[in-house]
Formats: structure tokens, sequence, C-alpha cells
């Protein structure tokens, strides 16, 4: 992260050019920029993947001393009009300490061998046209050499197996704040009929009365340590999480192996959290963010119909009474297994952890047979919900895309790279995605369309590859024309450029995320839960690098070569198959089967 901050007002003319550079070439490199205003600074941020652009020197210094190249820059006149506004930068002779770099009105112009005569009249598309700036891959005199990520040694991944099966899996981070994380091969698509919605009260009862302390004296303990504890559901597994700082990891796994293993699952606990799930229905009804996640729902119920992965996460109010203490119980019992487990630490001991695991998950007696993970079929249709009370239309439309142990895995995050999308008012830098297909051709194409993005998901042995738009009632039909022509473009890439921005950006969203300590070690868990083994960064950025336009061609071809999901909402005005609603759901598979370039 390369920040400054300055007092400035403004924030147009430091998207204008940096070091000569356009912000469209800049974010060839991926990198994600955003501006936060306070009342005593203005913060530029630029994030980038060390490798992904040649920052041999800072990237904003010269940029802010662009007033350094006229002369009265300590009287505060301007050189022109429009370049930005910054306080004078010391001299030399005030500089505190000679050992220190410090850019100076003067010094700056004299190492960009700029003319006197030139000083005061150049101006800044001069400068550009001229090529003042010297380019990003020359460094600028008296700079130290920036050591690259490549010859610093990344901190190995160390996994051990107990043996009742349990494995342990941590990475060292040397920060004074770990995540633990217990991972259990358990999710929702594990839920039979009997049991549908047991692992949203899982979630919601976790970290309460156990056999060893009530609700109060635990949630006192995690206030003294200083911790953050939480659990969460998926599709595929249940996760449990715990941030502590690092000498207190040991009373962070007995908790969270007291949380899995001893709770009690109090009636008069159980029924209060029940009328919490009910209140959150209601709010979800009402909540127009909560829509987009409740048709991502409504999708894999479309798309998967005779597969367990296609049931909601959720419970549902009617199955709440048939939850009770001897189903969760049962629940556990029967899924809870080392086997299905991964203990894992971002910024923990690997030979504490794995002490810390026999020692409190070493009990678990080994399961009796090997998990059977349930098929995960695509089918395809639409749904078509009335809500009478909207104002907006929302659709969705996807394909299904690629499970995560293929080979076009990689290929699939491209091309929801390349279609990106956000709202119609999106805070933050280009570096969000307002270069993307999705925002670049519709959002500022079309100022009535709330918001438009692209999503991708994947599982064990399928995906679901989507496009999701809000807009007003008025222009349903337009609506659906930009989603399905937006699609068919997923068959061709512009040119190498924009594949390559896309490979960027998806290197720079894996390690951006990755800085998140609860990330971290939720994805050393994943790794080795999906794939059995642990996928090195170098592994991942030369998989990204790999593909290559014909991949994402054919990939786009085999994907609207499937049966679409229609997802459809809005007043019945909308639902309606004529010129003023959403076209037939035959119509739209008409038109996509007919785009597909053989």
């Amino acid at each position: 992260t390369v920040q400054t901050k300055v007092e400035q007002d403004k924030t147009e003319q430091y998207q204008r050019v940096i070091h000569g550079r356009t912000i469209t070439q800049i974010l060839s490199a991926g990198p994600m920029i955003s501006h936060t205003l306070g009342r005593s600074a203005l913060h530029h941020t630029f994030r980038f993947v060390r490798g992904g652009i040649q920052m041999r020197r800072p990237l904003f210094l010269p940029t802010l001393a662009k007033r350094s190249v006229a002369d009265g820059a300590s009287s505060g006149k301007i050189a022109e009009q429009g370049e930005p506004l910054v306080r004078s930068l010391p001299t030399s002779a005030s500089r505190p300490n000679p050992n220190i770099v410090l850019y100076t009105p003067e010094s700056v112009a004299k190492k960009l061998n700029l003319p006197s005569d030139q000083r005061k009249t150049l101006s800044a598309s001069e400068r550009r046209r001229n090529s003042t700036y010297p380019p990003l891959t020359r460094p600028l005199p008296d700079l130290p050499p920036l050591e690259t990520v490549n010859l610093a040694e990344a901190p190995a991944v160390e996994i051990t197996t107990l043996s009742n099966g349990l494995r342990v899996v941590t990475q060292e981070n040397y920060k004074q704040v770990a995540s633990i994380n217990v991972l259990v091969d358990s999710g929702t698509e594990f839920e039979s009929d009997a049991t549908r919605g047991v692992c949203h009260v899982l979630e919601k009862m976790s970290f309460k009365s156990t056999r060893t302390r009530t609700t109060e004296e635990l949630r006192e303990q995690l206030v003294v340590l200083g911790a953050h504890a939480s659990a969460g559901i998926g599709r595929e597994a249940l996760s449990y999480t715990s941030q502590v700082i690092r000498d207190h990891v040991g009373e962070a796994v007995e908790i969270l192996s007291d949380t899995i293993q001893n709770s009690l699952f109090l009636p008069e606990e159980l029924e209060m959290h029940k009328q919490i799930i009910l209140y959150e229905h209601e709010e979800m009804a009402t909540h127009k963010h909560a829509m987009i996640g409740i048709l991502h729902e409504r999708a894999h119920e479309v798309a998967y119909p005779t597969s367990a992965i296609g049931k909601t996460m959720f419970c549902s109010p009617d199955r709440l009474p048939h939850i009770s203490q001897e189903t969760l119980f049962s629940y556990i019992h029967q899924n809870y297994t080392p086997d299905r487990m991964v203990l894992s630490g971002a910024g923990v001991n690997h030979d504490r952890l794995v002490k810390l695991a026999e020692q409190h998950f070493g009990a678990i007696p080994c399961a009796s047979s090997a998990v059977s993970h349930p098929h995960q079929i695509w089918g395809g249709g639409e749904l078509r919900i009335s809500d009478n009370k909207s104002d907006s239309i929302r659709l969705l439309i996807a394909f299904e895309g690629f499970p995560l142990k293929s080979k076009e895995f990689y290929t699939s995050c491209l091309i929801q790279q390349m279609l990106g999308g956000g709202d119609s008012f999106s805070a933050g830098g280009p570096g969000k995605g307002m270069f993307s297909r999705l925002y670049a051709g519709a959002l500022r194409k079309y100022n009535w369309l709330q918001s438009m993005h692209s999503f991708n998901t994947s599982y064990r042995g399928t995906g679901m590859l989507g496009i999701y738009a809000e807009a007003p009632v008025n222009a349903a039909s337009a609506v659906v024309d930009i989603v399905c022509q937006n699609f068919l473009q997923i068959q061709r890439v512009a040119d190498e450029n924009e594949l390559q921005r896309a490979k960027n950006m998806l290197k720079a969203m894996i390690f951006t995320g990755l800085e998140s300590r609860a990330i971290h070690s939720d994805d050393l868990a994943r790794q080795l839960l999906f794939y059995g083994r642990e996928i090195s960064a170098d592994e991942h950025c030369a998989a990204i690098d790999a593909v290559s336009i014909e991949d994402i061609e054919r990939a786009g071809r085999r994907i609207l070569s499937g049966k679409p999901v229609v997802i459809v909402h809005g007043p019945d005005q909308v639902l309606q198959t004529n010129e003023l609603g959403v076209p037939a759901y035959t119509i739209i598979e008409h038109f996509f089967r007919q785009g597909v370039r053989m």
C-alpha cells in the first residue's frame, strides 16, 4: 500500500496523470485506487500486487509536486489553471535529516532535467507529450532499490494429521493477533428433509451455554481475552472462528472445542434464537438490499431442483417448530467427525497448535465410514416473483459454471472479472471495477440502471456464473436485452490488454483478501478440505497467467450452451411476457442458443 496525505479538497485532478501515464494505462496493472476524505487530510490509497507494476519509486510524490516545476510555489501562486492545489513542500535548507530523501520544489525540477525557461511556461499537456516524466520502469535518483516479493521467502504452510483423522494446518504471519478456524465438512447440502434448517440454527446457537460455562461466562471470558468469535454457514461447510492475541491462542482453541463438542442447546436459548430467525425473515422481506441475497437463494433452488445444494441455507419459519435439542445433537453426532474437520491457524506456531488440537480435539472418536458427498446436478429454469410494492425490476440470469477442481475454474473467474459491474453510484476509484464491461458498457451508458454486477460461485461438482441487474419498472424489456447481450460477449475477448487487466485484478482480489486474518485462516482450511493440499501463491498466479484468449472464448461458448436460470422480481406488469415485461423463458433460451458461436 502506497499512501499519501495532502491538504486538498479535490480528487478529480489527481486522477488525470501519474508520472506521464494516464489512469487507464496504470489500471492495466490491476490496482485498486481509493480516496478517503477526513477533517484534516485527504487520503489517497493505491493497492496493487507486488510485481504486478514496476514500482521502483514513490508513485504519488512527483504528482503532488507537479506545481514545483513552476516558480512561485512558496508564495501560493498556481502554475496552471487546474493544477492540484498542494501545500508548499519544504526546501532543501529546511531538511531536518540529510539521510532522508525529501523531494523539494527545486530538486524535482532539477532531477527531471527541466530547462529553467520551461519551468514557468510548460503546461501539463505539454509535459505529457514531451515525456517530461520518466517511465515507471526508470527509478528516480537517490531512492534505494526495492526488494521484490520474489526475493522474500514466504512462511511455509505446515500440515499435520492427528491419529483420529483431524487435520491441522498453519501458516505464520509474524503478527500479534492470530486467527483460529475450525471448518467442518457438513454444510446445508447434508441436511435431509427432516433436518432442513438445522445448520442455520446451529450458527445462531454457537458460543452459547455449554457443559463447562454459561453464555454470560463465555461472553465475559471473550471480553477479558479481547477475542472475537463467530460462526458461519455455507452450502458445503460450517465454520467456527476466533481471533485473539497470540498469547491467548490456547484459550481460543479451548473455547472453539467447547462450543463444538459441549453445547447444551438450552430450550430457553433455543426458543430465543428461533424468534431472532423469525425477525430476520421479516426484515429480509422488507429490506431492499437483502433482496439480492434472497434472489441468489432462489436461483440455487431453480438451478439445482433435484440436488441438496439447491436447498436454501436459511431455516424457513415453517421449519422452526420441527428443530429441537435432539435434532441439533443428532446432526452434530452424525456429521461432526474428526475426518471431516480441519483446524487452521494464521499467525500461530504449528507445533503449539498441534498440541492444543490433540488436547482438545484428540478424544473425538473416529468416523465409522467415509463421508459421501451429495450429487450436484444442474437443472435450469425460471421463477417469477410478484411484488406489487416494488418500484423496480430485479433480474438475475445465470448459467452453470465450473467446479473448484476443474481446469476451467480460473477461466470462469477471469470471465467474471472482465464482466465486473457495480452500482449506479459507486464509492471509490477506478480500481473498483469502473473499467469492467458491465460498468463501462452499461452503467455509464444507461443512467437509469440502478445496479448491474456479475458473480461467480464454484462448488465441488458444479458452479454458477451470472449477472444481476436492477432497473425501473418501465425498463423491463431493455434491461433483459442488456443482460443477454453482455452475456453473449463472454465468447470473445477484445484484446490481450483486457485479459491482462482481468488477470491482474483477479490476483489483486485474491491477495488483498488474504491480508485479512480471518480469510487467511479460513482459506487454509478450505484448501485442505476441498483440494486435500495447500495451493501456493505461485501456483495461483501460474494458473491465472496460463489462461489464454482462446481458453476464455472456449469456456464462454461452453457456458452459454447450457440451460439458463432466469429469476424475475417485481410488480405484476414486469412478470407478463408481453412487450412491457420480461420475455418468456423459451424466448430467452432460444436467444442464447442462436447466439452461441460454434
